[in-house]
């Protein structure tokens, strides 16, 4: 019964938020000509590549504190992303462009990842501007940092 407990205590945990992200201090620029985009992100954080043009933001905590996430419907779907529920809003983004904003939790292994995603319509496929977010924040509300990252991405 002990185990029991244990087991579905570990499947049940969220993984926490990273760090806050600094809105001060020296920024950089991403751009990906490939997929027609660029963000900007603090100059302590380093750029962890994913493959298919994905990218993470590891913060100092050596946490993933935002993502470039594409994919198609399917493709999204089959890995559990945002398209497993419904969008809660819509946002604009570079030249007023309409992203889709979604809040859902990412299953990774035993723990799970509260995630805020914005979403736009890049060439048959969807491309997710995507934050990791406290468990509790049900809204997706951004902190100033997560603002700032939101407000620097332009698709080209």
């Amino acid at each position: 019964m002990a185990v029991l407990f244990l087991t579905f205590s570990l499947i049940a945990c969220s993984a926490s938020p990273p760090v806050p992200i600094d809105a001060k201090g020296d920024w950089l620029d991403y751009s990906d000509s490939r997929l027609g985009y660029s963000i900007k992100y603090p100059g302590n954080f380093r750029l962890v590549p994913k493959g298919s043009g994905e990218i993470g933001f590891r913060g100092p905590d050596n946490k993933v504190a935002y993502r470039m996430t594409v994919a198609t419907f399917d493709e999204a779907k089959k890995r559990g992303l945002w398209v497993t529920t419904e969008p809660i809003g819509t946002t604009y983004v570079s030249g007023g462009i309409t992203s889709h904003r979604y809040v859902y939790d990412y299953q990774i292994g035993m723990k799970k990842e509260h995630r805020v995603a914005f979403v736009v319509d890049r060439e048959g496929k969807m491309l997710a501007l995507e934050f990791h977010i406290a468990s509790n924040n049900t809204e997706g509300t951004l902190d100033q940092g997560q603002t700032e990252v939101l407000q620097s991405f332009i698709l080209l």
